[in-house]
């Protein structure tokens, strides 16, 4: 091959590789788009209903809180009226307390008995219906929420709670129920999704609805079947009605799509926890995917990028080829001149060889041979030698050492025990690292004999604490189970601290963040005494 050819053979091969790898980034960034578009609505579907997931958590959270100090209250007059000393009242007696804790949300409040008659702070009687709820709620320690109708036809919501049996107008009674307003609850749930134009409901286990906000909330409708209404309707299928009664008897919480094209409509469900309650969440997907339009800009915006930079890459590939055809009498010349200045080199690298060995010879003959070295000598030589590699080791690493020491150290604190760890190398450590207890037992169990001499362990780690997996060491079947050295590292170095770590079976303990000079005083003090551990009994379990 000439030397023209070998430069015009090269400068092809760098245009071609240009042109393979321009077509092989567009081809990739055509099934990257294609991708991304196709997979587009999957990804908006999905995220859309993790939205809702998210939302009607929050929602059911407000409303378990509002439960519970409903049930606080009960508690509070419970022990108001019933100190320990005495479980008998006259209401008579309490007529003034009763007026002051009646308010716009609480109607009345009513004292019960296992068949359901009650007796009021006013003193009527009556029976109370409490549904459902009535075989939950006289179980042990029992209590229950429900929606029903209150004596003049109100709408109310019942938080029941069932107690020690007590007597009120020398009468047995087991519960204390408070008498709300509906609003109480339900206004948790007015304008929570999406301005309005979502409608929330809440069902029974047999879908029965017992509230549903609909229309702006213009009014409250009950005691229908919002299940067999949608089928009524075709608004749903058979196949689905029969996976939405599924989950509502097992307590399952799901979300369908209702409906389809741009009519679709998601339908979400989930039980309300402590309660017989299902909260039921329903709105046009439009809507709801609506919040992704912005992500729908963002890849379009991405998309256009990516055309902008396919153009100016197709231009730097069209002005380089240009570039390198225009350039080859320049490369030639080049060439020929790298030739020239190569063989001149050669030449006088061949003349200062024949000149050094001349020389060499001339003083040889001159001096006579150089005197051998005895062996004595050499060896104090290479001693010293040694000897001043040992000093600049030792000027070159910091005060406090630990050379050739190998560590285990365990910190789920990701920062804190980097920094430990390259604290520990820089002065000569090994240091090898576990962010959990179950990870450290499992680097121990598998390690050979006499792999780690010492075992810093972070004291307050999730799951399984320092001395949880301090413990557990000691009573392995490993050689160095009983002696290692386990340190605690916490943040809490108190005596009671202290002791923990004596009777799980650790040699001491060191404050965090961790000092250098404290961490080689502790580890001087365990070698001096020869001490692993004060006073543990590695059989006790």
């Amino acid at each position: 091959m000439s030397k023209i050819t070998y430069v015009r053979t090269q400068r092809d091969k760098k245009v071609a590789f240009l042109l393979f790898l321009f077509s092989a980034i567009l081809i990739a960034l055509i099934i990257w788009g294609g991708n991304v578009f196709s997979k587009f609505e999957q990804y908006v579907d999905i995220s859309s209903k993790n939205t809702i997931a998210a939302m009607m958590e929050q929602v059911e959270h407000s409303y378990q809180m509002q439960i519970n100090s409903m049930y606080e209250e009960t508690e509070r007059l419970e022990n108001y009226l019933f100190d320990g000393k005495t479980r008998s009242v006259v209401l008579a007696d309490y007529e003034d307390y009763f007026i002051a804790m009646e308010n716009d949300s609480v109607r009345d409040i009513v004292f019960v008995d296992h068949t359901g008659k009650y007796i009021c702070d006013d003193g009527k009687t009556g029976t109370l219906d409490l549904g459902d709820t009535k075989g939950t709620l006289f179980d042990v320690g029992g209590q229950s929420v429900q929606y029903c109708t209150w004596r003049n036809g109100e709408e109310i919501f019942v938080v029941a709670k069932k107690y020690e049996a007590f007597y009120v107008n020398e009468n047995e009674y087991e519960v204390i129920a408070f008498i709300y307003n509906t609003d109480r609850v339900n206004d948790l749930f007015v304008d929570s999704a999406y301005g309005g134009q979502a409608k929330l409901y809440v069902t029974n286990v047999d879908s029965m609805v017992t509230y549903a906000d609909l229309d702006n909330n213009e009014g409250v409708v009950r005691n229908y079947n919002i299940l067999d209404h949608y089928l009524d309707e075709s608004v749903i299928e058979e196949e689905q009605y029969a996976q939405i009664t599924e989950d509502f008897s097992e307590g399952r919480q799901n979300c369908v799509t209702l409906y389809e094209g741009k009519n679709a409509e998601y339908f979400y469900y989930q039980p309300l926890e402590g309660t017989e309650f299902f909260l039921v969440f329903q709105a046009p997907c439009a809507v709801v995917q609506s919040v992704l339009t912005d992500y729908q800009k963002k890849v379009s915006g991405s998309w256009m990028v990516t055309v902008v930079i396919i153009a100016c890459i197709m231009l730097v590939l069209a002005v380089g080829t240009v570039g390198a055809i225009h350039m080859r009498t320049w490369y030639e010349y080049e060439r020929q001149t790298a030739d020239m200045h190569r063989e001149n080199n050669v030449q006088l690298r061949r003349m200062n060889a024949v000149m050094e060995e001349t020389v060499r010879e001339y003083r040889l003959a001159q001096e006579g041979a150089l005197k051998e070295e005895t062996e004595e000598e050499a060896a104090e030589r290479e001693a010293e030698e040694e000897r001043e590699k040992e000093r600049q080791i030792r000027e070159a690493l910091p005060r406090v050492a630990f050379v050739g020491e190998r560590f285990l150290l365990v910190d789920d604190n990701d920062m804190e025990g980097l920094l430990l760890q390259e604290a520990l190398t820089k002065r000569g450590a090994e240091c090898t690292v576990a962010k959990s207890g179950e990870q450290a037992l499992k680097m121990f169990k598998r390690s050979k004999h006499e792999k780690f001499q010492y075992i810093l362990m972070d004291a307050d780690m999730p799951d399984m604490d320092g001395y949880q997996a301090a413990r557990r060491i000691r009573l392995m079947d490993h050689p160095q189970a009983k002696t290692i050295p386990i340190l605690a590292m916490t943040y809490h170095a108190t005596p009671e601290a202290m002791r923990m770590a004596a009777i799980t079976g650790m040699s001491g303990q060191v404050e965090k963040p961790v000092k250098m000079q404290t961490l080689a005083l502790i580890i001087t003090k365990l070698k001096s005494k020869n001490r692993i551990h004060p006073g543990y009994d590695y059989d006790r379990k």
